[in-house]
């Protein structure tokens, strides 16, 4: 009984993981497949071959015989439809038995390999459907906060940070809030909001993602000019909030092994807003191959040559 149940066990857990993989092996599948075909036709060249030889001659006799019309056929003994349909007929079986496996068996690892397209692109859509979703959510319950809570609110709950903010009352007390990165908040490093409180915003994807285009332009133009930038030199760029920890963190632009490096905004978290789905986004500095950039490049910079 206890065999029984590990049996079932591994059983459904192989079964589970085949359907979460199906992807992948119809995929593998049909590119062994494609090859054995491909192999079974060159093993079987010399008989295709023959066959062309068959198709060939045939012809030929057709046209001689043709040539002298119907006297021509008359004399072969044979009807000329007849001709047609009987060597048709050999040719197409000489070219199924011959030729025929080895194209079923590539046919068959295309239809996998279709499979396998097909189910990825499946899972992408219902992924991108998730995601969307998600973005709905996100939306909706910031437009609630903004509403209740305001847009300074908005922007500490989904960075963590606190807009530097001054107040004077009447008695002309000036109050200033600084930003806050307590271990508590949800901060997200690296970071800023472009949203309608931002002074190059506009209602506008496709200006909104020129502007981006641009902030990266200038960017990646003074990074190779000045070989590194802080956060805040980027965040003056973006004409976004300068933070205290935006002094020391930033980026350079040649690594110790000699290669060069760019920044990129991270377009995980920017799609949404990008494609006009949502009204805001969150920017996220990162290097162009997905690295974060550092969080203290003050550290082990040559100030001499800038690395």
């Amino acid at each position: 009984m206890e065999f029984l149940d590990k049996t079932k066990k591994y059983f459904w857990k192989a079964a589970h993981w085949s359907y979460a993989h199906r992807a992948q092996i119809a995929f593998v599948a049909g590119g062994i497949a494609t090859i054995a075909g491909s192999k079974m036709i060159i093993n079987n060249a010399e008989a295709i071959a023959e066959v062309n030889d068959l198709v060939k001659k045939d012809r030929e006799t057709y046209k001689k015989i043709n040539e002298n019309g119907k006297e021509g056929w008359e004399e072969y003994g044979e009807s000329k439809i007849h001709y047609i349909l009987g060597t048709g007929i050999n040719h197409a079986v000489g070219y199924v038995k011959t030729a025929g496996p080895g194209l079923a068996v590539i046919a068959v690892g295309y239809g996998l390999a279709g499979y396998a397209l097909k189910t990825t692109t499946d899972d992408l859509v219902a992924v991108s459907a998730q995601a969307a979703a998600t973005a709905q959510l996100l939306a909706a319950y910031r437009k609630r906060v903004i509403e209740d809570q305001g847009v300074e609110k908005d922007r500490e709950y989904m960075t963590g940070q606190k807009i530097v903010s001054t107040y004077t009352d009447e008695n002309g007390q000036v109050t200033t809030i600084e930003d806050d990165y307590s271990d508590e908040s949800v901060y997200i490093p690296h970071s800023f909001m472009f949203d309608e409180t931002h002074r190059d915003y506009t209602k506008s994807n496709m200006v909104n993602r020129d502007t981006a285009d641009t902030w990266l332009r200038i960017i990646n133009h003074e990074l190779a000019i000045r070989q590194f930038l802080t956060e805040n030199d980027m965040r003056d760029i973006c004409h976004a909030p300068r933070t205290k920890v935006g002094n020391t963190a930033g980026a350079r632009y040649q690594n110790p092994d000699g290669t060069t490096n760019a920044i990129e905004f991270n377009k995980g978290m920017l799609i949404p807003f990008l494609e006009g789905r949502e009204a805001s986004g969150l920017f996220i500095f990162e290097y162009a191959d997905g690295r974060p950039i550092e969080d203290n490049i003050m550290m082990d910079i040559n100030w001499e040559t800038g690395l």
